[in-house]
């Protein structure tokens, strides 16, 4: 699944940002918030793919989610679904100061 979402992140103009050894580079906060990632890989076979990466405030791994569904959606329509998926993810590991970052403008704005 990981080189399936890096093909798609690399394809995808702005929607990754992914270092020489293709790890996705991680933000930083400076409050001591942690940081939730989340993206999606479209695989045009048969699913969709969601990848959620969480670290702490200076950048460092904590722990990761991913999932799929096994038909293939319009980005507007699987992003929310991958955002409830991260948001009820972080609520069972008792995560309630985080900043969750995404690629998709349009989901933002929804969200907003």
């Amino acid at each position: 699944m990981l080189e399936g979402f890096q093909t798609s992140a690399q394809s995808c103009n702005g929607c990754s940002s992914l270092s020489s050894d293709h790890s996705p580079k991680l933000a930083t906060t400076r409050n001591g918030m942690g940081m939730c990632n989340i993206h999606a890989a479209f695989f045009y076979e048969d699913k969709t793919s969601y990848v959620v990466v969480f670290h702490d405030s200076s950048g460092r791994f904590l722990q990761a989610l991913s999932g799929f569904y096994p038909s293939v959606m319009q980005t507007h329509v699987f992003k929310p679904i991958a955002v409830g998926e991260a948001l009820l993810w972080m609520k069972d590991q008792g995560q309630d100061n985080v900043i969750v970052e995404l690629d998709c403008l349009e989901v933002v704005n929804a969200l907003n």
